[in-house]
């Protein structure tokens, strides 16, 4: 580096302190990033090899991604409650808080500790005068004011006191009372036990060390990656665990910022459409430019576009509205966010895409909860059909029928679903009646799985839905599957039997862009070009295989196209008389 730097001379004019005050007044303020890391290994009741190696990594690799970072090794009784409070202290409100921590942990009647590695605990009653008590921490963090809560937790190895303890359950509890906002992530299931590792770090440590640099993974993809790996790795024995939500986005890493061309001032007497217009060759039969081609749609170059999920984040239509968003950002120019507006089923999200203003900047990623919802709710405010419009479809994957090992389709007395009116019931009514008309649905409710546990636990007999739910459970050997909705070249289900070919139209997990009514002709094929760059690019084709979702690149990616799609949708749910 030179030792006398070039001065740059800058010859201001009034105009140009104005913009320079204009971007110190728009530009965002970023939120300060800071971590909390523990490890704690010289336990005096049961020493374990790598958590200290796991907090000495996570340091070095938050750092990395500028996170200031609170490093603490081996934390003893006495330092608990001033090492929570220092952290608590550097909070400021609206700051990204990430806690880290690797070590023994353990729940009493429905409560979950980790325990000082000095801990003397002869009895269930002693855990919380030895341990930091781990809802205690979420709330300093919720008091603090704390923007996004994310807590990593590998602290599930067995539990070293547990012959003092009357209740005998393993591992961690589920924390169902965390603040809002806080998306919490477990080594291994609730109740289940984590490997410290045979190597340098545990074997939960080590798949998130390998995924967190990532750039523009959102935190919900990036968890679901590592619990994949991790259960492949471990031969299905352990199932990392994820809690809560977050309210908006997060990355470790942000992927590379779209570049937007900048514009030259234009000169006086010249029109602004006459200086930006593309240059002609004046030469006969010159050739095109293929930059300008293939260079981002200028209507949109620039602008903030908002992709509205009527759901809470972490869920199938979130993970792929944030796989779409820097594709589509690349593909227009612009920057797109995504926004989870949940409530009322999705009416809330639905019903604040159409009181936008129909200019292509607000659009909606819905499934085909949405059409059902619309049928099953004679109440509703808006008719799918006729209210939005439908822009193209984005992915499908087939469904999973799955039983327990030994059992049969044709013998099933009753069927699970995660709830009158989702996926799974949608299914059952049109597969699952096609192999018994007399089956009885068993609804349940908080999602898939407390029927997937009543399933492998033989209280009810069959099931079907996404493979993102079912297939851990197919890999561990729990459950067998009976067959696929619809045949797919995901490697996941390469080879699975297609069931009921005879049923007319397949049942698909899919998911769409919707788009408020009363948009331009102009406005809307700029948009669907845009999609079909996008699912003609390969890194994104893979990153949706990896969630079990199969691009579609058929006419149904058109708005024509997808609306057809919806019309039949709608029939064949109609015709299945869910309510």
């Amino acid at each position: 580096m030179s030792k006398n730097p070039r001065v740059i001379r800058w010859s201001a004019k009034p105009w140009h302190f104005l913009c320079l005050v204009m971007l110190l007044c728009i530009a965002p303020a970023h939120a300060r990033r800071i971590a909390l890391v523990v490890g704690n290994a010289a336990y005096a009741e049961s020493l374990l090899k790598n958590p200290v190696n796991d907090a000495r990594a996570m340091q070095a690799k938050l750092q990395r991604l500028d996170f200031e970072v609170t490093q603490v090794e081996n934390l003893k009784r006495e330092d608990i409650g001033r090492t929570v409070n220092s952290f608590a202290s550097k909070i400021r409100p609206g700051d990204d808080v990430v806690v880290f921590y690797a070590g023994h942990g353990v729940q009493v009647k429905g409560g979950n500790y980790l325990p000082a590695v000095d801990a003397k605990i002869q009895s269930e009653e002693d855990v919380p005068l030895n341990s930091l008590n781990l809802s205690n921490l979420l709330d300093r963090l919720d008091e603090a004011k704390a923007g996004v809560k994310i807590l990593l937790l590998d602290a599930c190895r067995n539990n070293p006191y547990a012959r003092g303890f009357r209740s005998g359950t393993r591992g961690l509890a589920r924390i169902q009372d965390a603040p809002s906002g806080t998306l919490m992530h477990f080594a291994t299931r609730p109740g289940s036990v984590a490997a410290d590792g045979s190597g340098d770090n545990g074997l939960y440590t080590t798949e998130l060390l390998r995924s967190i640099e990532e750039p523009g993974v959102p935190i919900e993809l990036m968890l679901k990656r590592v619990s994949a790996a991790v259960e492949k790795a471990s031969k299905g024995q352990q199932e990392p665990w994820v809690e809560g939500s977050l309210k908006g986005d997060f990355y470790f890493k942000m992927a590379p910022a779209v570049q937007v061309a900048s514009v030259a001032p234009v000169p006086a007497g010249v029109s602004e459409v006459a200086a930006h217009a593309p240059r002609v060759d004046p030469t006969p039969n010159a050739p095109v430019a293929m930059a300008a081609a293939s260079a981002p749609s200028t209507v949109f170059a620039g602008k903030k576009m908002t992709l509205i999920v009527p759901f809470v984040a972490g869920g199938p239509v979130d993970s792929t509205a944030k796989t779409l968003a820097p594709m589509l950002s690349r593909a227009l120019g612009a920057t797109v966010v995504v926004s989870n507006v949940p409530g009322e089923w999705g009416a809330t999200g639905t019903k604040k895409l159409m009181s936008s203003t129909p200019d292509g900047l607000t659009l909606m990623v819905n499934s085909g909860y949405f059409i059902s919802t619309s049928q099953m709710n004679s109440s509703a405010s808006y008719q799918t059909r006729s209210d939005v419009d439908a822009l193209g479809l984005l992915s499908e994957s087939p469904l999973l029928v799955v039983s327990r090992p030994g059992r049969s389709g044709t013998q099933a007395q009753t069927y699970a679903s995660a709830g009158s009116g989702t996926l799974s019931h949608l299914c059952g009514e049109r597969e699952l009646r096609a192999m018994n008309p007399r089956v009885l649905h068993v609804p349940y409710k908080g999602g898939s799985e407390p029927a997937v546990a009543d399933l492998i636990a033989g209280r009810v007999d069959i099931m079907c839905d996404t493979s993102n739910a079912l297939m851990s459970h197919v890999r561990s050997g729990k459950l067998q599957v009976l067959g696929i909705t619809k045949s797919s070249p995901l490697p996941q289900l390469n080879g699975m039997p297609v069931i009921n070919a005879s049923v007319s139209g397949e049942t698909t997990a899919w998911v769409g862009l919707f788009a408020p009514k009363g948009m331009s002709a102009d406005t809307l094929d700029r948009l669907s070009q845009a999609l079909k760059k996008v699912s003609e690019d390969g890194a994104y084709v893979r990153q949706m295989a990896q969630q079990g979702r199969m691009v579609v690149k058929d006419e149904r990616q058109t708005p024509a196209g997808f609306r057809r799609f919806i019309d039949s949708e709608w029939n064949k749910w109609a015709a299945a008389k869910l309510n």
